[in-house]
Order: structure tokens, then C-alpha cells, then sequence
């Protein structure tokens, strides 16, 4: 069964790259296709390859594509949705981190259709994300490139023998407890930013996440830069705030009691949000980690129910503010969920 642009099956990923090839060329001469595209095996049996190979499309056209460089500017970011933790790697080597000056932009002449850049690669997934776990886990994986994203690709990754469920249950009920993370940036005494707040009118609306920059212009040397946000997602287990019950203290706790200290005794949830900034000036990604909590009412056999909050958070005052002169773009990332981007223009 296929997941992405092309018409491969699982296997073909692994056994046939002359088809592979064939079929992304194909799908690429579609008229109308214009953007980026990932195609990936559904599943990879980690115990009988080493390899998580997959399929990178581009058709843009000449005007648009001017300034960018696929293999220089592509951004893979790479979900384990298990561990809701986002990977972002280069998805190939560069190692040049100044870009070169902009070349004009290529343009149709008047009255004749633009040409467009079409170009096919296939890339290995695991030997370009460093610290991949190469273990039972989902993944779900896109590209970026500019203000593109490519679409969604998810692999599931695992033995080609049944796992043991006594093994499995033995590993849970002796796992240190170590969630949820700590809410960071951390509430500062006295201090306007961050702020984290229950939104106005809770309940209903979609999923996902939505934000906005205090301002879209921001020097430099600016000493503020104000990204505000809200989230309506799906809690999973891990991100929930058990209660302290009687026990004096975390080392106190028995295992698997689950009371972690989160910073933040309102909080009832702490749900990871990865920002990543892409930008026109310079090769590489500025990535800033969140631990957002919230206070929707949830209880510890409510994963999946989804909880909210707002936050606002000072990108300047914890190194997540691209300090290059230019346009940059910024993406948020939270299990399955993908937003963005939102620009930003910073002045020398």
C-alpha cells in the first residue's frame, strides 16, 4: 500500500531503486504538481534492515525557485511520536553556513508559461537524522524547503518478530519515572515573559496549533522578540501531571507512582511544541524546544483527550531569536500536528 506521491509499495523501497526512480519521475510530469513531496516504506523491520530509505520530489517553478538550493536548504523533520520528540536534520551534507549572494530571479517572458525545476533524490532517513532510535517507534516525517513543506509521511518502525508482552509490561512497570518534562522556559519570578494562560474560551475548535509575532520586524540587537501561541492537541500519557498524593517528594515515590515536579503546580498537562526556524540568510535550522503546560482538567487514564493553552514566549531571552539579517520562517511542530510558517524579518 503507498503513502506519498509515488505509486511504490513497501518493498519496492528496498528491492527495486530502478523503479523507484521511475515512479517519482512520473508522478513529478503530472501537470499541475508543483511543490516538494516525500514517499517512505509504511513499515521497516529494524531487526532485518539498517536502512530507512525514501524518495524526495521537487517540481517549483524557475521564479520561485530562485535563491534555493535543494541540497543545501532541505530541512527534514522527523516526529517519533511515541516520545512526541521532533528530530531536524539536514537532509543532505553541506558545509558551507554563509549562503552566497542571491542570483536575480529567473523570469517568463511575457505572454510564454514559466518553466519549472524538477528534480528526484532518494535518501537514506536513519543516516541522516543523528540520534534516530533504531527501535520499535512511529515516525512521521516531512521535508521543508523555504516556505515549503512537503506532505506527511508516517513508518512504523519494528521487529519482524512479535513483540514479548510479559518483556514489554516488565519494562513499563520498572521505567524510571521521568515524565512529564519540566515546563520550559520556566515561569520567572517577577518577569513578564513567558507567560502561559488558559485560553479565553476553552473547549471545541480543531486541533492544532496557531500563533503570531508581537512584531514582524525586529532588530538584531533587539532584546525582544514575542512569539505568541495557543494549542488544542491530543494529551498523550507521558505529558500528563500526576498528583502528588502523600508523598513527600519525588525520590520518596515509589516507582511508577508517576508525580514528576513540572515546575508549575497549576499545570495538568505539559505538551511538547518544537519551533524551527528556517532562514533566507544563513544554511541551517534554529531550533527552540518547548514544555508548554496546561491546566484543561485530564485525568491519568485520559490520553488523547485533548487539552489547551496559551503561551507567549521571549525568543531573544533564550537564544531562539535568528540574529542574521533577513526573512525567516518559523514552524511549529507537536506530535502529528504541523503549523506554520509565520515570517519574520530582522534589520541589521
Amino acid at each position: 500500500m503507498k503513502q506519498g506521491f509515488t505509486t511504490l509499495a513497501t518493498h519496492e523501497f528496498f528491492e527495486d531503486p530502478l523503479r523507484a526512480r521511475a515512479a517519482a519521475l512520473e508522478a513529478m510530469s503530472l501537470d499541475g504538481w508543483e511543490g516538494i513531496a516525500l514517499d517512505a516504506p509504511r513499515a521497516v523491520a529494524t531487526d532485518r534492515y539498517a536502512t530507512l530509505p525514501m524518495v524526495l520530489g521537487r517540481r517549483i517553478g524557475l521564479a520561485a525557485d530562485a535563491g534555493l538550493n535543494l541540497r543545501r536548504d532541505t530541512l527534514l523533520a522527523v516526529t517519533h511520536l511515541e516520545r512526541n520528540f521532533t528530530h531536524v536534520a539536514f537532509a543532505f551534507d553541506w558545509k558551507e553556513l554563509a549562503r552566497p549572494a542571491k542570483p536575480v530571479a529567473a523570469v517568463a517572458p511575457v505572454g510564454e508559461p514559466g518553466g519549472f525545476v524538477s528534480s528526484f533524490t532518494p535518501l537514506d532517513l536513519r543516516s541522516r537524522v543523528p540520534g534516530l532510535p533504531w527501535e520499535p517507534a512511529t515516525l512521521s516525517i516531512t521535508a521543508l524547503l523555504g516556505d515549503r513543506s512537503a506532505n506527511r509521511v508516517r513508518v512504523k518502525l519494528g521487529g519482524a518478530l512479535p513483540e514479548d508482552p510479559a518483556v514489554t509490561a516488565f519494562v513499563a512497570r520498572n521505567r524510571a519515572v521521568a515524565y512529564p518534562r519540566a515546563v520550559w522556559p520556566p515561569r520567572v519570578e517577577g518577569g513578564v515573559f513567558p507567560l502561559y494562560e488558559p485560553p479565553a474560551a476553552p473547549g471545541g475548535g480543531a486541533l492544532g496549533i496557531t500563533g503570531s509575532f508581537d512584531a514582524g520586524s525586529v532588530s538584531a540587537a533587539g532584546a525582544r522578540c514575542v512569539f505568541r501561541g495557543r494549542f488544542r492537541l491530543p494529551v498523550m500519557d507521558r505529558e500528563i501531571v500526576r498528583e502528588r498524593d502523600r508523598y513527600d517528594d519525588e525520590l520518596s515515590a515509589p516507582r511508577g507512582a508517576g508525580w514528576v515536579d513540572v515546575g508549575d503546580p497549576r499545570a495538568t498537562a505539559v505538551v511538547p511544541i518544537t519551533l524551527v526556524f528556517v532562514s533566507e540568510e544563513r544554511v541551517g535550522p534554529t531550533v527552540v524546544r518547548l514544555q508548554v503546560p496546561s491546566a484543561t482538567d485530564v485525568a491519568p487514564d485520559e490520553a488523547g483527550k485533548p487539552v489547551e493553552g496559551c503561551f507567549a514566549v521571549d525568543l531573544a531571552a533564550i537564544g531562539g531569536m535568528p540574529r542574521d539579517p533577513g526573512r525567516h520562517r518559523l514552524w511549529a511542530f507537536s506530535g502529528e500536528f504541523q503549523a506554520g510558517p509565520w515570517v519574520l524579518s530582522v534589520t541589521a
